[in-house]
């Protein structure tokens, strides 16, 4: 099954011209993947091994994506960190996450001085489905904010999910304009749109009166928010601030939103970091009739076998189910504190007849963490940085 870095490498040569990046700058896809090769090749040679963890606490940039790239062609996992935490929050985060090296914002120009290579042979290409990509955190609500783990097959699942949703066609171009250490931007929206082999775009700080003029001028057709920058541009901006977009879909969106801007239709739904990134997705347009919060709606199968419904904003049943079977646990390759994704535990419809995934994973993640509190059950951090 493929990697993640091999699905890049072969987007790349099916569509090379592919548009990645803020959207004020943007390579094309086989320009940014040689890039992130030398890059790779130069953090392998400072001592970086293969499976080796790496800390990426920055904030959005063409050159984060590239440095992202690297790290993924280097099979090196890389956790994506809010670059805004306390420092003391950041260090405790990187205690328990254990990193080989810490890459900060001064160290993402190396991206590009660090010449260009052919990705072809780096490690990650051979990666296996349940390899680990990526760490992304949670929000931290309920405690410090935990390292969930995506593996190569959460990704392929992720993206053929909300691919499908979206309808994506490589014609599409792909506008995600959010931080790029949370799942919405980078696994909905970038991930999503590089494994369709439409452009991926993103901006380096969302802003109201930003977003129309660049959808508008970057001809953007799909869009992938959520809940809070929804209701910012329904109060900031208008019908008129829109005109002349080519937005054919998005997620997230609520009818006064697909109304108020013309947007044709939007994909809902649920998921969460925790649990395989999305659990359930509908799409739907302005002129369906929705029923009311609470009241349950059938969708189709998810991917792994679960006859699922939802209410218009994500209260689920599910029957028959397992967590993505990219979330297995494997013995030993969790640090203590990070809590794998979802699970092959079995959810059946008679021991379970309704289950909210959100509460389960929350209550896995505490035991887990709870767990691993102890100093003893903790790993040295070696958060220092760059060696590059």
């Amino acid at each position: 099954m493929s990697s993640v870095a091999r699905t890049l490498v072969d987007r790349a040569h099916k569509r090379p011209g592919l548009r990645l990046g803020t959207v004020n700058d943007q390579l094309r896809l086989d320009e940014a993947l040689t890039l992130a090769a030398g890059r790779a090749e130069r953090l392998l040679d400072s001592g970086v091994a293969p499976g080796d963890r790496v800390a990426l606490v920055a904030s959005t940039s063409t050159d984060y994506l590239l440095t992202w790239m690297a790290c993924v062609l280097a099979g090196t996992p890389v956790a994506l960190v809010n670059p805004t935490y306390p420092r003391d929050l950041l260090a405790e985060m990187l205690r328990r996450l254990d990193p080989a090296v810490v890459i900060a914002q001064e160290h993402l120009a190396d991206a590009r001085t660090s010449g260009s290579a052919d990705p072809a042979g780096l490690p990650g290409l051979g990666a296996a489905s349940l390899d680990t990509v990526s760490y992304m955190h949670t929000s931290g609500t309920s405690g410090p904010p935990k390292f969930c783990v995506q593996t190569n097959e959460y990704f392929r699942r992720l993206a053929a999910a909300m691919g499908a949703a979206l309808e994506l066609t490589p014609a599409d171009r792909v506008l995600a304009p959010l931080p790029l250490f949370h799942i919405n931007p980078m696994g909905y929206g970038i991930l999503t749109a590089l494994y369709a082999g439409a452009d991926a775009l993103a901006v380096e700080k969302f802003s109201a009166s930003r977003f129309w003029p660049d959808a508008v001028r970057q001809g953007v057709t799909a869009l992938v928010l959520h809940a809070p920058p929804v209701e910012i541009l329904k109060r900031a901006t208008t019908a008129e601030d829109a005109a002349g977009h080519r937005i054919r879909t998005m997620f997230y969106a609520d009818g006064a939103f697909l109304e108020r801007f013309s947007v044709p239709a939007a994909v809902s739904g649920y998921g969460s970091t925790e649990a395989a990134g999305v659990t359930h997705l509908r799409r739907w347009s302005v002129t369906d009739h929705l029923p009311p919060d609470g009241m349950a709606a059938p969708l189709a199968r998810t991917s792994n076998g679960a006859s699922t419904a939802t209410s218009r904003f994500g209260s689920e049943s599910a029957s028959g189910a397992h967590c993505s079977a990219a979330t297995s646990p494997r013995t030993g390759s969790t640090p203590p504190g990070m809590p794998r994704t979802g699970s092959t535990r079995a959810i059946s419809a008679a021991s379970t007849p309704t289950v909210t995934w959100c509460s389960w994973n929350a209550a896995r993640n505490r035991s887990v963490s709870e767990e691993s509190s102890s100093p003893s059950r903790l790993s040295r951090a070696t958060s220092r940085a760059s060696r590059d």
